[in-house]
């Protein structure tokens, strides 16, 4: 059972986490980019 868990927070901790902290920078560079285009 703690294995399965320990698995679990791995897969959780790991490709989705880092997914999210790169869609996160690639939007805020998107809008970075945006900005500095329309000014």
């Amino acid at each position: 059972m703690s294995v399965s868990l320990e698995t679990n927070a791995e897969k959780k901790d790991t490709p989705e986490r880092q997914k999210k902290e790169k869609d996160a920078s690639f939007k805020t560079r998107l809008n970075l980019r945006n900005s500095l285009f329309s000014s």
